[in-house]
């Protein structure tokens, strides 16, 4: 495994990744004030995306059950850290895939997840870097065990009993809410579209 630059403070690197949502964000939503769907069916693409939307929040909140305050000191390789070694990222990229879809146009999710899948692997290579020089051999079993991207139902394995640290689980809620707060945002945008509010300059599909 290749030695890589250690993380970033913890402020750092949270204020690098929102940088990052928000310089892609903010050129999207200005697509969507122009946009509609070119898909006779999108309302199908919709309801597609919403249960993905809610995959994601929720598995991203499950997830932290069992890593939150946890990951500095041990190594978590039980529950979805048994079954791929970045479960928060995995829900994450589906959150973003339900979140695109649910503005009708698969250009949006194709976006979202292009942008996620350009991004992130650097985030987990730093991460790596960071648990190979803290856990070591365990660290480099665990890795060869498990896949880093692509869940292994057959590896699961939990403990009968987790300690919860509820203030971590519903930070992370909400933190994760974002995906959830943008659906009203995009029904209101089709809205104000119908209605001849906002231009269509383009129909995308």
């Amino acid at each position: 495994m290749s030695q890589v630059k250690p993380l970033p403070s913890k402020t750092l690197f949270q204020r690098s990744r929102m940088l990052h949502t928000w310089l892609f964000a903010i050129p999207m939503f200005g697509v969507l004030l122009t946009s509609t769907p070119a898909f006779a069916a999108e309302d199908l693409i919709e309801w597609i995306g919403y249960p993905l939307v809610l995959i994601g929040v929720f598995g991203r909140t499950w997830c932290t059950m069992y890593v939150g305050g946890r990951k500095n000191d041990q190594l978590v390789d039980q529950g979805p850290y048994s079954l791929v070694r970045n479960p928060l990222y995995v829900f994450s990229f589906i959150g973003i895939a339900g979140a695109g879809a649910s503005t009708g146009m698969l250009t949006a999710a194709v976006l979202g997840m292009l942008a996620f899948a350009l991004y992130y692997p650097s985030i987990v290579q730093r991460e790596e870097a960071f648990l190979l020089s803290r856990f070591g051999d365990a660290y480099i079993s665990y890795c060869r065990r498990v896949p880093r991207w692509i869940p292994n139902l057959s590896l699961w394995h939990s403990p009968r009993e987790i300690t919860v640290q509820p203030k971590l689980v519903w930070k992370t809620f909400l933190d994760a809410a974002w995906f959830l707060a943008v659906l009203p945002v995009f029904e209101l945008l089709e809205e104000l579209h119908q209605a001849g509010f906002l231009p269509c300059l383009l129909r995308i599909y």
